[in-house]
């Protein structure tokens, strides 16, 4: 766990920074001339890379809004990044000293952009809200390159952190250019500003002199992604070029590697497994991403874990085809997924089995424990499962009771797809008796299933089967909503899994149940004070979980505050969201999809 622990670590500081994106012909007709020079730096054998408005830049209004979207409080930006910081820590990824200087670092630059977040507020600190820019690795060390606005206003507002967070920068020249050098123990920080762009790096303590002029762009590698191989992967991937890049695992795994050879990182693979990790990156050896469709009130990402011919074909004999999975819904909440199961059983378990042979001797592999998971699969995707090929749920209407949270309206439909839907009714009924006095006739007509009181709210339920689906529904137009189920369109593709929701609906009420279950432990708390209060038990334990308790409510006490006004801003922007898995030529693709308000 300490390991992959590290691992993801190294891709949120990653992350981070890209939060804060021609030599030949092709190439010139891929990108724009200025992302095209940008491409010159960076080594073909990079081992990720992002790219910001390669060939287009983002509507002005979208950038706009977006920024608008993550305009939180100072104390509510402080606590996310004071949980990011303590979470490395504890991993080990950071030590005392880093993690405190970063902190510093932090909370100052949270403080100087409070109020800044809109594309007028980004430029009056001299920074582009809408830019071109690159992302890469120099080995596993991240350089940033990204167009500023005025460097005047941006070197102003540098200072002011500087000054703001205690963090001095030394002031040094490499040639004829300008930086700032900050020491942080293991690794420096380097701020330059160059040719119009801001210019990021973090680099291994000591090896300044020698990477500062790859970072600056005065030596070029002898090949460079400007050879048309980044152009022709996003390309083939269908990124229209407003920002997409990628992570070669291989190439990941080999800086690394030599990263830790040469003490700029700590061992974090045991010798032992090496064999392992060489053979997972070899299946799986790409992981692309990038927004794949804009529009002033919409924006379209996608991440695939692609994996080499072998995998694919057969990932691709995985998905089973719902009735109206993956089409688009206007529900409070759509949820779905369409599954051959005896192929997902079959691929998890090869997947498991793969690990343990190739894993052979690897200190961090317990055999015995993955052997009890290829058991527990196989049972639990059983033969008696093996007709049923997914389901589609819209939730239309939902309002609960915030004293009770007992639901005081209830609409929707479901609908179930299987080989045999009259025999998956027979299993049904072992959860639902009153299946198996209804008629239900295999035509689509639907019949009123008779469940007298047993649900909270009277409207009736109607069920229907045809083809290889059942359907049911409840609420004001729930007949029709059965016919409507059945005869929905199929997708093509059809998606692995599928998940939309209302935002203005939908978080409210993950509010309401995060506040229940605060108010739940609260009265818990309240009890054992009360029974520790009485002298009725007095012992360690009771004061150990009274403590325990103490600092979980408190904890929940600060999700719910920083919740509540993270999702405020939220619904403030957004109408929809949502979130699909495919598989594709390329492999496991997840789409998110989410709406702006206009």
């Amino acid at each position: 766990m300490r390991i992959a622990s590290r691992m993801v670590g190294w891709l949120l500081l990653i992350a981070a920074v890209i939060a804060g994106g021609c030599s030949d012909q092709a190439e010139k007709r891929q990108t724009t001339p200025e992302v095209a020079k940008l491409l010159r730096m960076v080594p073909v054998d990079a081992p990720y890379v992002s790219v910001l408005a390669r060939k287009k830049k983002l509507p002005p209004l979208l950038v706009d809004k977006m920024l608008q979207s993550q305009n939180l409080s100072v104390e509510r930006r402080k606590y996310g990044m004071d949980t990011a910081l303590d979470g490395w820590r504890a991993a080990g990824i950071l030590d005392r000293d880093l993690a405190e200087k970063l902190r510093q670092l932090s909370y100052a630059l949270i403080e100087e952009t409070a109020g800044k977040y809109s594309a007028e507020g980004w430029r009056s600190l001299g920074m582009e809200p809408n830019p071109h820019g690159v992302l890469y690795g120099l080995g596993i060390f991240p350089v940033f390159w990204q167009e500023i606005a005025d460097q005047e206003k941006l070197n102003a507002f540098l200072e002011r952190v500087e000054t703001r967070s205690g963090l001095i920068a030394e002031k040094r020249h490499w040639k004829s250019q300008a930086y700032r050098y900050l020491a942080l123990g293991p690794v420096s920080a380097l701020v330059a500003v160059r040719e119009g762009y801001l210019v990021l790096a973090v680099l291994p303590a000591g090896k300044e002199a020698e990477l500062l002029p790859r970072v600056f762009g005065m030596e070029r590698p002898q090949q460079s992604l400007a050879d048309g191989k980044f152009a022709r992967m996003a390309q083939e991937r269908g990124f229209p070029g407003y920002g997409e890049g990628y992570l070669d695992t291989l190439e990941m795994l080999k800086a690394v590697r030599k990263a830790v050879e040469q003490g700029e990182l700590p061992q974090w693979l045991p010798s032992d497994c090496q064999g392992l990790a060489e053979g997972v990156a070899r299946n799986i050896p790409l992981l692309s991403f990038g927004l794949t469709g804009v529009s002033e009130h919409r924006w379209q990402f996608s991440v695939t874990v692609e994996a080499v011919a072998e995998i694919t074909s057969y990932l691709q004999k995985i998905p089973a085809v719902v009735p109206g999975l993956g089409e688009n819904s206007r529900a409070l909440l759509n949820m779905g997924a369409g599954v051959n199961i005896p192929r997902l059983r079959d691929a998890i378990n090869s997947s498991l089995r793969y690990v343990i042979k190739s894993g052979k001797g690897c200190s961090l592999i317990d055999e015995e424990l993955l052997t009890k998971v290829i058991q527990g699969v196989s049972m639990g995707l059983n033969p008696m499962l093996a007709g049923i090929q997914g389901f589609n749920m819209n939730l239309d209407a939902l309002e609960v009771d915030p004293e009770t949270m007992k639901p005081k309206k209830l609409e929707g439909q479901i609908l179930l797809a299987a080989k045999d839907p009259s025999g998956m009714l027979g299993i049904l009924s072992s959860v639902v008796p009153e299946l198996t006095q209804t008629a239900i006739p295999t035509d689509g007509t639907p019949v009123t299933l008779p469940l007298g009181d047993k649900l909270p709210v009277s409207t009736p339920v109607f069920v229907a089967v045809k083809g290889e689906a059942l359907a049911a529904a409840r609420g004001d137009e729930a007949r029709a909503k059965v016919r409507q189920a059945l005869d929905a369109p199929v997708s093509h593709p059809s998606p692995l899994f599928a998940l939309s929701f209302d935002l203005s609906k939908v978080l409210p009420l993950i509010l309401l149940l995060e506040k229940q279950f605060l108010h739940t432990q609260e009265q818990t708390l309240q009890d054992l004070e009360a029974l520790a209060a009485g002298g009725e038990a007095d012992d360690e334990s009771l004061r150990d979980s009274i403590q325990s308790l103490k600092e979980t409510v408190e904890q929940l006490r600060r999700n719910q505050e920083n919740a509540q006004e993270m999702f405020a801003e939220i619904v403030r922007s957004y109408r929809r969201g949502g979130t699909w898995i495919y598989v594709t030529d390329h492999g496991l693709e997840l789409r998110l999809i989410y709406d702006l308000k206009e």
